[in-house]
């Protein structure tokens, strides 16, 4: 077995489908579940975790470590890059944490990795505030809200505050409003979009919020940029609407968050992991290189001795997966922090 680098907890993202033959899906970026890492899970742990320095640090140390050249490529920014709105009502980075976003990506690049970010549906009540004019149109981002302000997102408050906003996307601009934001993430080189808190799911699985019309129009956006950018849907997808993530998006996450985020003593923990195992059967037959991706969320692998107090968690195997499936893994800790085993 040739040498590979593995640290002592490895969270691992996996994309679970039965691999029937090739064909094109959705804009073609995701004929095949994808390798990488993800911020979010280190981001649990510590939580100042999330610089544009460790970003590059983790880019770096995934090359060196082997595991790309077994397929992992994807280097993938979670919650909490956003600092403020642009001119035009779009999210933009903050300036301390990461003050030179496009040069972040093009040190990913380099590496021969791709790069992805972190957004939600719906629009912010600060860029709802600020009236930006949309990029290329008449309208301002005032013009496209649900009125009354509707929730816009899982994480949205109740009305008439829900600062997450629903966009009526029957309204002039709306659509526009999402192609400029998936055009400025494209000027920045990202090859990949995460979009969470999208119902029905995200423990909200009637039509109450709805953001069936979001993903359809992040989809469309994307489209637009003429780039093979993957985009996942998250979390806990209502199964009732299988196809409509099919049709629009490259993988959906099927269940919750793996990670306890402080209701546990550990990154995560049996029950979170076993749990899901059951729940996730029933999504069995939904994926292929046609349909898109089962998303279940991060597998930990790690000896299972250290906890997030020593900037680490408890790892689990389930060795039954690669027994019966074909899992697709993004791992997500602190890379630097690894093993040599030969």
């Amino acid at each position: 077995m040739r040498p590979m680098y593995l640290s002592f907890l490895s969270v691992i993202t996996v994309v679970v489908a039965f691999l029937p033959c090739a064909s094109a899906q959705v804009n073609n970026a995701g004929q095949k579940p994808y390798l990488g890492w993800s911020s979010f899970s280190q981001q649990t742990i510590q939580g100042d975790f999330l610089t544009q320095a460790n970003m590059i640090t983790q880019s770096d140390a995934l090359k060196a470590s082997g595991l790309q050249e077994h397929g992992f490529v994807y280097i993938n920014l979670d919650s909490g890059w956003q600092g403020s709105f642009d001119q035009n009502g779009r999210p933009i980075p903050n300036n301390t944490t990461l003050p030179d976003i496009k040069g972040m990506v093009d040190h990913i690049h380099a590496n021969g990795q791709k790069a992805g970010i972190y957004w939600i549906p719906g629009i912010e009540q600060p860029a709802v505030d600020g009236n930006y004019p949309i990029l290329g149109t008449p309208y301002h981002t005032q013009d496209i809200v649900v009125i009354p302000l509707a929730k816009g997102n899982a994480f949205a408050a109740n009305p008439p505050n829900p600062y997450h906003d629903k966009i009526d996307f029957t309204k002039p601009g709306a659509q526009e409003y999402i192609d400029s934001i998936v055009e400025l993430f494209s000027s920045w080189g990202f090859d990949f979009i995460k979009l969470d808190a999208v119902t029905p799911g995200s423990y909200s699985n009637d039509l109450s919020i709805d953001n069936r019309a979001d993903v359809e129009a992040w989809s469309n956006a994307i489209a637009k940029t003429g780039r093979l950018i993957w985009l996942t849907v998250s979390w806990q997808l209502s199964q009732d609407y299988a196809s409509v993530w099919q049709q629009w998006s490259n993988a959906r996450r099927i269940d919750d968050d793996v990670e306890c985020e402080g209701r546990c003593a550990t990154l995560t923990n049996w029950p979170r992991i076993v749990l899901r195992e059951y729940d996730d059967v029933g999504w069995e037959h939904e994926a292929s290189t046609t349909l898109g991706w089962n998303d279940m969320d991060t597998l930990d692998v790690g000896d299972g001795t250290l906890d997030h107090r020593e900037s680490s968690g408890q790892g689990l195997v389930d060795q039954r997966l690669d027994a019966v499936i074909h899992p697709v893994i993004d791992a997500s800790i602190d890379l630097v922090a690894q093993t040599r085993v030969e």
